[in-house]
């Protein structure tokens, strides 16, 4: 099914059903699910595999009492946000299929979130109109932005930000989770406990050579200091002496990983200054 032009209205009579290895493409015009307590599904066990294409100009609005369902973990679904302006209404959104945003738009506004599966960002704008809290799958923010009104809660998926850049009032670790940080920004609005808070061993995770920063906007330097402790690390471990805090503004503060370089250049200053100490101790 391809829309290239004009208005649909979906007035529910049942579900809304796209399977069947269909692939369903939008150009351009607006798709509108009206007011209706049923299931949108695509690529569900129910109805087979299914690829959604959202292009430049095309506008996607799930109904505001809707159900949508993306995909199943045994099927082989993409939902692919590629320029267009796509939202989501809906009461429930189950997506264990396959998000891809490249560029355009995608407001995710359901209230109730259950899952997403594989959500990749590689460009565009992400808007979460409350609190995120991926359980499981593989996420990896690789561009674009993400800006999420609420909390970024890791509780068990596979996140990786490698690009993006994030904005939330608090990011929240559950114990043993870990988010992956190699480039781009994080900003946390939030004063809670620091800006983030974590349980046993969760943690964001700087990798050796990340060009990735923190932002806090609501923390000095000296508290954002004690984030070093436990909460970030690199490459899984504490290592206080590899980050630089800095004040960027009344109350705020960033945290950022010291380039290799430098750390190369203050051992070799250590190694030029024992050199000296032994050759002065043989001189005398």
């Amino acid at each position: 099914m391809t829309i290239d032009s004009g208005d649909v209205v979906y007035t529910p009579g049942g579900d809304f059903l796209v399977g069947g290895g269909a692939t369903y493409t939008m150009n351009g015009g607006s798709f509108i699910q009206a007011t209706g307590n049923n299931w949108m599904k695509f690529g569900t066990n129910t109805v087979g595999d299914a690829t959604l294409i959202f292009n430049s100009g095309s506008s996607f609005n799930a109904g505001t009492s809707a159900r949508m369902m993306i995909g199943d973990f045994n099927r082989n679904t993409l939902f692919h946000v590629n320029g267009g302006t796509v939202t989501t209404n809906a009461i429930n959104l189950r997506a264990p299929g396959t998000i891809k945003v490249s560029s355009g738009e995608l407001n995710i506004t359901a209230a109730f979130i259950e899952s997403l599966g594989n959500f990749q960002i590689e460009g565009g704008t992400v808007n979460f109109s409350q609190t995120y809290a991926p359980t499981a799958g593989i996420l990896t923010f690789s561009g674009g932005s993400v800006d999420i009104t609420g909390q970024l809660q890791q509780a068990g998926a596979d996140l990786t930000i490698s690009g993006s850049d994030v904005s939330a009032t608090l990011l929240s670790l559950a114990a043993a989770s870990t988010i992956n940080f190699t480039a781009g920004t994080i900003t946390i609005s939030g004063t809670t406990d620091n800006g983030i808070t974590a349980g046993a061993d969760g943690y964001l995770n700087f990798l050796t050579g990340s060009s990735g920063q923190l932002i806090l906007e609501n923390v000095d330097s000296g508290l954002a200091a004690s984030l070093l402790t436990d909460r970030i690390r690199l490459d899984g471990a504490v290592n206080a002496g590899a980050f630089a805090v800095a004040d960027f503004g009344i109350g705020g503060s960033s945290i950022s990983l010291i380039p290799e370089s430098s750390h190369y250049a203050i051992g070799f200053g250590f190694a030029v200054l024992a050199v000296g100490l032994i050759r002065r101790r043989q001189t005398k």
